[in-house]
């Protein structure tokens, strides 16, 4: 027993000490939230075509979409569902699959080789973040005798967006309840028929000045690039020198000389945010799993506090959802538990 702790009480005192000193440092440093991060295997892949039936959407997007998606290994089961105007695929993965990120870069890769979708139809929307819960949830709502200015609020809901987005450790930040915004193009039937165009011309110039789609792919042994072409409809400008032929006097005719061009939200809205009697918009974050959220919802509170400095009278800021309040009651609870 000479050698034994029991005989070097300091030495026993030290090692207590710091036993208790690493668990403390451990205990406030640790990653804590109340919601664990799943692995999310399951994708969804949305196309709207306006105008189309059900049949056209399933033969000239669905079926293309499916037949990519199953090119790649890892995809368990493909689920579609074609409506008119939607089309909705989802595709799972296999079980086996401890991280979904490098099989679903691929499957964006393959979204985008399909360059031979109709005109009309919408880009693929491509969505891999299906199974999760928000960390914090904000609200904006208007508070002004006046309509509701969707281009206000939807300006501040994107800078504290901005400002959330760039706090230590959120991993993304949504915005919802926000109206799509639009461009209205207004034409003038009576000035169209004097230079005998119809509306269905109109449409067919505007669809065909617009290079937003892939032109192709290029593509060798190793690399696969998507070739697109400059001159998308990225402006008001842009969209208002669309020749549409020639007037009278045989000058260009281009269709700002016969429609109004502007830009808006659309009316009515497919989506709105009702929040205790107040329209409004609301801003969802989520920060990574190995963070804490007592840290980080205090970075939130202070992003708060500096943007109720620029906000005007008719517009407030809450906070509807903070989960380190659920943490912390649930820590709380554990500790009662154990004394």
């Amino acid at each position: 027993m000479k050698g034994s702790l029991y005989n070097h009480p300091r030495a026993v005192w030290l090692l207590l000490l710091l036993i208790v000193i690493a668990g403390l440092n451990s205990f406030y440093t640790m990653p804590k939230l109340e919601d664990p991060h799943m692995e999310s295997r399951v994708v969804q892949v949305k196309t709207f075509y306006p105008g189309a039936d059900a049949e056209r959407v399933e033969a000239e997007i669905t079926e293309k979409l499916e037949r990519k998606m199953r090119e790649v290994p890892e995809v368990k089961t493909v689920r579609s569902a074609s409506n008119a105007g939607l089309s909705v695929v989802t595709i799972e993965l296999d079980d086996r699959v401890n991280d979904a990120k490098p099989i679903t870069a691929r499957l964006r890769d393959k979204v985008s080789e399909v360059t031979d979708l109709p005109a009309g139809a919408t880009s693929p929307d491509f969505s891999d973040t299906l199974m999760y819960a928000h960390s914090a949830i904000l609200s904006l709502t208007w508070h002004a005798d006046s309509p509701i200015n969707y281009a206000i609020l939807g300006r501040f809901a994107r800078e504290l967006e901005s400002r959330i987005r760039n706090l230590t450790n959120t991993d993304f930040v949504d915005v919802l309840g926000l109206p799509s915004e639009e461009i209205r193009i207004s034409v003038d039937d009576a000035e169209l028929a004097a230079y005998g165009l119809t509306m269905a011309d109109v449409a067919a110039r505007i669809r065909g000045s617009d290079a937003r789609g892939a032109a192709g792919i290029v593509s060798d042994s190793k690399n696969r690039m998507v070739v697109q072409v400059e001159g998308a409809l990225d402006s008001l400008a842009r969209i208002r020198r669309i020749p549409l032929g020639l007037d009278l006097s045989g000058a260009s005719l281009r269709l700002g000389d016969v429609a109004t061009v502007e830009r808006g939200f659309e009316n009515p809205a497919s989506r709105l945010t009702y929040l205790n009697g107040d329209y409004g918009v609301v801003i969802a974050a989520r920060m990574f799993e190995d963070s804490r959220i007592d840290a980080w919802s205090e970075q939130v509170g202070r992003v708060m506090n500096d943007m109720e400095a620029t906000l005007p009278s008719s517009i407030k800021l809450n906070r509807i959802f903070d989960q380190r309040l659920y943490a912390d009651e649930r820590l709380h609870g554990l500790m009662g538990n154990m004394a």
